[in-house]
């Protein structure tokens, strides 16, 4: 979970992670594997994370979705909620038969390929059309 939000809060901010590993004072490699979940930071490393952001450690840990005690912020990602956005986008009918559950981990990199993926699949739907439509009209000559 951690690896999500921070990866995430990053990408928001728009800063690689040199950047914001020079800022908390450590190796980049370092801080690419907390954003892969592959070390966890230490407590003070942790807490200058959330210090940054501007969000609570509660909110890097998973323990709420809400970054900051005071306020929402626009670095609130809810997965369902940008999935169902989605839906919308696309005219997606019925999403009913997927595990809801299993969706509540997506994270940011996670919705944008499928959002790509649903774009494929129009375009390419479109493209169909636009073919049986050329053939229909080929018919009337």
């Amino acid at each position: 979970m951690i690896g999500k939000r921070i990866k995430y809060l990053r990408q928001t901010q728009k800063l690689t992670q040199s950047e914001i590993a020079e800022k908390l004072n450590i190796t980049r490699g370092t801080y690419a594997h907390y954003e892969v979940d592959k070390r966890r930071p230490d407590y003070d490393t942790l807490q200058k994370i959330a210090d940054y952001y501007n969000v609570t450690t509660d909110y890097l840990l998973g323990r709420t979705d809400q970054p900051n005690l005071d306020k929402p912020t626009e670095y609130s990602f809810d997965p369902l909620k940008e999935l169902n956005k989605l839906f919308e986008k696309y005219d997606v009918q019925d999403a009913g038969f997927w595990d809801i559950e299993k969706w509540k981990e997506m994270g940011p990199d996670e919705l944008r390929r499928m959002d790509e993926y649903f774009e494929f699949l129009y375009n390419k739907s479109k493209n169909k059309q636009h073919k049986t439509d050329d053939y229909e009209e080929a018919d009337d000559i």
